[in-house]
């Protein structure tokens, strides 16, 4: 199902895009994109900490699944032009509100919570929360599922917003 949500993405997308006059190349990859979502989302289900590792990692083990990895700053530019398809992917895959709903949250830290004042790249953005687990800086994401399993909604808010906040039941109602 990925491939072809790629396959027909991809010409969907250029369209999309805005031209200029200029002539730009349009060469396809060594990586196709499947190949750089596949990636991705094996990323984030393997549980490693950092992405660098889990790359190096698979271009030794895995070289007959991705018979042309590319170098590791390369493929970080590639994440680039991925970001688009990761969006439609999600979105695709979102079901209907039904009479029960779950919500989760799961914290993204920016910083360690020591450089919390010096941090200036998410600054208006981050903030201090606390989980269970502890005292973190950053955003929380918030994941709403249906009974049936299925995402309706993803919400990316600051660190210190509450799972059981009442603005959730007006955005998937409203």
């Amino acid at each position: 199902m990925r491939r072809q949500l790629c396959l027909g993405f991809e010409p969907w997308y250029k369209k999309q895009l805005l031209r200029e006059n200029s002539k730009k190349r349009d060469r396809s990859g060594h990586l196709s994109l499947s190949e750089i979502l596949t990636i991705l989302l094996a990323y984030h289900q393997s549980g490693m900490s950092c992405f660098k590792y889990f790359y190096l990692t698979l271009q030794r083990t895995k070289k007959s699944l991705f018979p042309k990895l590319v170098h590791y700053a390369r493929f970080v530019k590639l994440i680039d032009h991925a970001f688009p398809a990761l969006v439609c992917l999600l979105k695709s895959l979102m079901g209907e509100a039904t009479e029960y709903l779950f919500i989760d949250s799961t914290p993204m830290p920016v910083c360690h919570i020591r450089r919390e004042k010096n941090h200036k790249v998410f600054k208006g953005l981050a903030a201090k929360g606390k989980t269970s687990t502890g005292w973190f800086f950053g955003m929380k994401l918030h994941m709403i599922f249906n009974v049936k399993r299925d995402l309706v909604r993803l919400v990316i808010t600051s660190g210190n917003v509450n799972d059981a906040c009442e603005r959730y039941g007006q955005r998937i109602n409203g």
